[in-house]
Parts: structure tokens; C-alpha cells; sequence
């Protein structure tokens, strides 16, 4: 896998849901990550999990940070929601693996996912990725694994049929983020987010950061345009293992970022707060389900034995 396979155009996770995907988050509470995501480079060799953005304590508020995820500002509310997120797919994780045990069969695949302390490349998480100088793009990380691979064709079409099945079961654990209500709310604010960044303000911003990061080895239109420019340079310094040049590459490219596209990413954040305050007046009573209903399932889920620590942890990037 190389640097920036993450990276599209797309900014809305509906799109990428996909048939056998492990777990609820990777369907909706990812937020953009598998349409926009900052911070998987290249596969092969794993490495540990960074968990330094996550608290993973019993009093961690899930129902705040399902609506960061669901409708973030900016990409510090992304990284804020990333404890609800490990923790929705840990349990579901375990939960698939108990399903497909009971039925003799191994699994279930890992798939790694992106990082969420550095935000999406729609909203970028500025003051983590200007501290760390850093998008995280030179992060390597162990393939996804398929644990039916040696199995006979007829009994990868059992195992195929089983994981649809357990995964089925780990979805319902969290189907408050999955009703009609959560989903047309979410899906409202992805619009509204998609209407900012093409507002008349954002666009005169980054006309000014455009012909900023003209003068750099950056050159870039937009926000998401610019992460996808320096995701550019990196595959072949990646691949060949030129670590050092790759980081030296990234950081330049973070500081062309910080320096001329900050501006249009503090306004977006801007209007967007502006905005948000509006949008949870108008849809306050299926924002307080949502929210309750978030730290009513998870409660359950620690009475049955479940918690942050003793759900199994997702691999990320």
C-alpha cells in the first residue's frame, strides 16, 4: 500500500461502506477517514498502534464523542471521537470473533485503519500535525490480513457467508448510530460541510493560499489538494526505505500547509462552529437521542464485561 491510497476526492464515508466491513465504525462513525483520510503510507511491516490520541477509561463521554465524529467542526473534533470509535470497533471486533469461533471458522480480517489524531484531509487536525510537523503519511503498517486465504473455495464461500452474518450481530451493538434519524443527520451535516468548503469566503481563501503554495514545490488549490501533494512525493522514498528523506519531504510540505492554506482552515472551522451551533438547534431532540443513546449502549456493554480495555484494540495506522 502506498502513501496517499487513502486520499480521494470523495468527502462523504456513505459512499464507502462496504459488504463484510468488521465493525459499525468503519461504516459511519469513521467521519471521512476511508474517503479522506490523513496517514496510511505503506504496507508490509507492522508497527504499534498509537494510542496517545485516545483516553480509554470508563469515564471517557462516548455520547460527546459520537457527535464529534458525526459532525465535526474540524479535525480536532475528529481526533476527540477517536475513543468511541477504538471502542465501537474493539467490542465488534471481539464480538466477530466469538461469531465466527463458535462456528469453527477463524478471524475475523484485520483492517487497519487510518489514524484520527491528525484529522481527514478535508479537516485536518492543524494543531497536532503543525506540533508533529507531520501528516503521518510515512507511517508503515502490516497488510490487512485474510484469514480464509488457505481455505478451499467452497469453505471461503461458508467463511464469507458466517463473517456477513457475525457481522450483522456486532452492527446491532451500536444501532443508534445507524437509524434513519442518525444517518439523515449525518449525511446533512456531510452537506453542510461540502457547502462550506465551497463557499465564496472559502474560495477567496484559497485563491490567497493557492498562489502562496504556488511559490513553494507544493503548489496546491485547496486543502485537500495540497495534503494530496505532498502525499505525491512520498511513495518511492517510502518504498525504497529512505525514511529520513520522506519525513524531511513531509515536514516541508506540513509547513506550506501550515503557513498558506491555515487561514482557509480556521475559517472553515469557523463557519462550520457557526453553522453546527445552528444545526444542533434545529435537530436538538434527535441530537439528545443520539447522544444518549451512544452512552446507553456503551453503558451495556460494560455491565456485560466489555470496556475500553478489555475490548480487543484495532490495528491503526
Amino acid at each position: 500500500m502506498r502513501a496517499g491510497d487513502h486520499m480521494s476526492s470523495r468527502t462523504r464515508i456513505g459512499a464507502q461502506r462496504t459488504a463484510g466491513s468488521p465493525n459499525v465504525g468503519r461504516m459511519l462513525l469513521a467521519v471521512l477517514v476511508a474517503a479522506t483520510a490523513i496517514g496510511v503510507t505503506a504496507c508490509g511491516s507492522a508497527s504499534s498502534r498509537n494510542t496517545s490520541h485516545t483516553k480509554t477509561t470508563a469515564s471517557t463521554n462516548y455520547g460527546l464523542a459520537a457527535l464529534s465524529l458525526m459532525f465535526p467542526r474540524n479535525g480536532q473534533d475528529i481526533a476527540a471521537g477517536a475513543a468511541l470509535e477504538d471502542f465501537e470497533i474493539g467490542v465488534g471486533t471481539k464480538r466477530e470473533t466469538q461469531c465466527l469461533s463458535a462456528a469453527d471458522l477463524p478471524g475475523p480480517p484485520s483492517r487497519p485503519l487510518p489514524q484520527l489524531q491528525y484529522g481527514t484531509a478535508q479537516l485536518p487536525n492543524m494543531p497536532v500535525i503543525e506540533r508533529a510537523d507531520s501528516l503521518g503519511l510515512t507511517t508503515v503498517v502490516a497488510a490487512p490480513s485474510d484469514p480464509a486465504a488457505k481455505l478451499l473455495p467452497a469453505e471461503r464461500r461458508a467463511y464469507a457467508a458466517q463473517l456477513r452474518r457475525c457481522t450483522v450481530k456486532a452492527e446491532m451493538l451500536f444501532d443508534v448510530l445507524r437509524t434513519p434519524t442518525a444517518e439523515g443527520l449525518f449525511d446533512e451535516w456531510a452537506n453542510i460541510v461540502d457547502e462550506t468548503e465551497v463557499s465564496h469566503a472559502v474560495q477567496v481563501a484559497n485563491a490567497k493560499a493557492s498562489a502562496c503554495s504556488d511559490k513553494t514545490s507544493f503548489p496546491a488549490t485547496s486543502v485537500e489538494n495540497e495534503v494530496a501533494a505532498i502525499s505525491a512525493k512520498l511513495p518511492r522514498l517510502v518504498e525504497s526505505g529512505q525514511e529520513a528523506k520522506a519525513n524531511a519531504v513531509q515536514g516541508a510540505g506540513v509547513r506550506v500547509l501550515v503557513k498558506c492554506f491555515g487561514p482557509s482552515i480556521a475559517l472553515v472551522s469557523k463557519l462550520l462552529t457557526a453553522r453546527r451551533q445552528q444545526f444542533f438547534e434545529n435537530n436538538a431532540q434527535a441530537i439528545r437521542a443520539v447522544q444518549a443513546g451512544t452512552d446507553k449502549a456503551v453503558a451495556g456493554l460494560y455491565r456485560a464485561g466489555y470496556s475500553a480495555q478489555t475490548a480487543s484494540k484495532p490495528e491503526r495506522s
